[in-house]
């Protein structure tokens, strides 16, 4: 059978064109939109998170998302109907909904909209995280059916597990997003690895490895706006669709548990590292915002945006290569590593203090 995917390199580039024209036609869009509506992060606001010293319009990182479901739905649509002539389940790849998936997207976008514009209580995001990981589990059948070490799960540790991960990638994401580039950077580097495991020999996902490239595409238009200083923000949907998905594709990619935590566990580690401080301060709740992540604290021992970005880049291209190339025990212990230099930083810096 014919790889029409991968092998009509034309398509592969037209594919990729058509979702950078569509991303930069919806980020202008909604950059302005945002701008016209006052929809922006204000420095002088209650939790004055970032460092801008103007208002950023948010909501732009919206116009990367729904760029790459858009895409997505046409390829899968062309992909079903045998226009495009390869098999949608390729080796192994076991049968999924699409659909759930980006309803799932659709609700994170549209209560991280409400967020941005009205300033909802954290219940609903909360509500719209868990309700997307409940239809991408319950309604599109994406799973983590077993791990290496351990074998196959039973259905509801398989659901338990499925549910943590997907929690995590998207907590990694939506508390990542207080430092211009940093979300967008991660989602762009994360998605080039899952893309990179879907095409080796042994998994053979052309159709992830599309979609991993869509999500590449998309972003890279919005780093634009986003690199330091800013231009625009993602807003709350997209900081946590860019995580979602990456649970997502990273489980339907066959990327093993340890080769996705290479890629996602500095910022899974760092959450559980600020959610001990604030418990050791007495915050309530852990989850309220402040400045005692990694990225701020480097910020406060005197590095500048970029080279908090670069130290990121270095970072997962580390984690990168390690979880495509290496072992289980190197994964292990790269995880291990993250997490001293973690702690490293965390008693080396000073807390960022509010503004």
């Amino acid at each position: 059978m014919q790889n029409y995917l991968l092998t009509n390199f034309f398509l592969f580039l037209l594919l990729m064109f058509l979702t950078t024209v569509l991303s930069i036609v919806l980020t202008r869009i909604l950059y302005t939109f945002a701008v016209k509506n006052n929809i922006s992060d204000d420095p002088n606001s209650a939790s004055k998170r970032k460092f801008q010293t103007t208002p950023v319009p948010l909501i732009g990182g919206t116009g990367a998302c729904l760029t790459a479901i858009t895409m997505m739905s046409v390829i899968w649509l062309l992909v079903k109907y045998n226009i495009l002539n390869y098999e949608l389940y390729a080796n192994n790849l076991r049968p999924f909904k699409l659909i759930f998936v980006i309803i799932a997207v659709a609700i994170m976008l549209g209560v991280g909209y409400l967020d941005d514009r009205i300033q909802l209580k954290p219940k609903w995001q909360f509500l719209s995280i868990i309700t997307g990981i409940s239809l991408v589990v319950f309604g599109g059948d994406v799973l983590i059916r077993d791990i290496t070490m351990f074998g196959n799960f039973d259905y509801w540790i398989s659901v338990f597990i499925t549910f943590t991960w997907l929690g995590f990638a998207t907590a990694s994401t939506k508390f990542l997003d207080g430092h211009d580039g940093l979300v967008t950077t991660v989602g762009i580097l994360n998605f080039l690895t899952i893309a990179s495991i879907a095409i080796t020999t042994k998994i053979n996902q052309p159709i992830i490895f599309i979609f991993s490239m869509i999500w590449v595409f998309a972003l890279s238009v919005f780093l634009f706006y986003n690199f330091p200083n800013a231009n625009s923000y993602l807003g709350e949907g997209a900081s946590e669709v860019i995580g979602f998905m990456i649970g997502v594709l990273a489980i339907l990619s066959g990327a093993k548990l340890a080769t996705a935590l290479s890629i996602l566990g500095w910022f899974v580690a760092d959450i559980f590292l600020v959610w001990a401080i604030r418990i050791y301060e007495g915050r309530n709740p852990i989850t309220s915002a402040d400045r005692n992540h990694w990225h701020y604290r480097l910020l406060a021992f005197g590095l500048n945006k970029i080279q908090v970005l670069i130290i990121t880049w270095v970072i997962l291209i580390i984690s990168s290569f390690v979880g495509l190339y290496g072992d289980t025990t190197q994964k292990t212990m790269l995880i291990i590593s993250q997490v001293l230099i973690l702690l490293i930083i965390y008693y080396f810096t000073p807390k960022n203090k509010q503004n």
